[in-house]
């Protein structure tokens, strides 16, 4: 089945999965999103870069989900820039996304900061929402 996004660009939802996922790790420049969960990030690193993770055989699986989880965090800290793991996540097939803090938003959007604060939508009025005007108060 496909369904349009709001960009009215079309994916195939019959190859997406709900509880797909992403993780932050912390990478040179600060933390990156990888859109997916441990299991198929460490699968695609380790085919293609060969990453170890030092768990006994007879360990569970909270320590294998430790162990494999320290060897992404150094494999990432591994390279000099930013742009260097960007390039090895394209490479190993892993969608990856930009994380911003307060400190590092884009200043574009700089002007749409004050609406948030804390997650909260704050300094927005009934007259910004496209609102039933019954709705309005």
């Amino acid at each position: 089945m496909k369904s349009a996004n709001g960009n009215g660009l079309y994916s195939n939802v019959d190859e997406l999965s709900p509880d797909q996922g992403g993780q932050v790790w912390e990478a040179p420049g600060g933390p990156l999103m990888l859109n997916h969960d441990l299991p198929h990030i460490w699968k695609h690193l380790h085919a293609l870069y060969g990453l170890k993770a030092t768990t006994p055989p007879d360990a569970d699986s909270a320590a294998t989900h430790d162990t494999r989880r320290q060897a992404i965090t150094r494999w990432l800290n591994s390279f000099d820039s930013r742009d260097e793991v960007k390039r090895a996540l394209e490479a190993a097939d892993l969608a990856w996304g930009e994380v911003h803090t307060a400190k590092t938003l884009p200043k574009s959007l700089h002007e749409h900061r004050p609406a948030f604060v804390n997650g909260l939508p704050s300094e927005v009025t009934h007259d910004d929402l496209d609102l039933p005007q019954e709705t309005r108060g």
